[in-house]
């Protein structure tokens, strides 16, 4: 008799949590759809003084470069000259609500432009890094951190340029600021990080020990 009540009231809340969960859904997919359309309406709004990002051309080292590095130099610097923003956390909504639905062909270009900055920023500093050139690297990755991409492949190779260069202070730095950024791979930038600091293992250990000791 017993089992059996317990059994029914585990139905009753398993039926009432579902119940409650296709509300939650239906009310966020009718939030999100009222949303897209009134964004949908947006009227087109000034984007001329958006803080865009700029290009230091004249920072990056360009002696002693290969053809395929030259075509990259190349590229990055046609990029230079056109309009590039980080709207990597903003979705189509977001920017029809922020800009105006007349411009969302052109945000998403300008979206687009920024991608294809640090897909190059990465590629270049691969070449410089294949030719032992690890300061004329971090031109480029410290320019693309500073842009606060989620690429994570900018943070773990300035990790590594950073090591190269006996410069353990920069990588813990980076690591504090990884932690700050919630981005998407954000675990396995920061173990490819701390990897380089020659400390780590020991600190984990204490800071255990430490945990222990006080539970006590």
């Amino acid at each position: 008799m017993y089992l059996t009540v317990l059994f029914l009231g585990l139905i009753v809340y398993i039926t009432f949590r579902l119940s409650k969960l296709r509300r939650t859904e239906h009310d966020e997919a009718e939030s999100f759809w009222a949303r897209e359309q009134n964004a949908n309406f947006t009227p087109k709004k000034d984007i001329s003084n958006l803080s865009y990002i700029t290009i230091p051309m004249e920072k990056f080292p360009s002696d002693n470069i290969d053809k395929e590095e030259e075509r990259l130099y190349l590229e990055l610097r046609e990029l230079s000259e056109k309009r590039i923003l980080n709207l990597d956390s903003m979705s189509n909504t977001d920017l029809k609500e922020n800009f105006g639905m007349p411009n969302l062909n052109l945000m998403e270009e300008i979206g687009d432009n920024y991608q294809k900055m640090c897909s190059l920023l990465i590629s270049l500093a691969e070449k410089r890094i294949s030719q032992g050139d690890y300061e004329g690297a971090l031109r480029y990755l410290e320019f693309g951190v500073g842009t606060k991409s989620d690429m994570s492949k900018l943070y773990i190779l300035l990790g590594e340029c950073y090591a190269k260069l006996g410069k353990e202070s920069k990588i813990a730095d980076i690591t504090t600021l990884v932690r700050t950024m919630n981005l998407p791979l954000e675990k396995s930038i920061i173990e490819s990080l701390t990897s380089h600091l020659p400390n780590v293992e020991t600190d984990i250990h204490e800071t255990a020990d430490n945990s222990d000791t006080e539970d006590v």
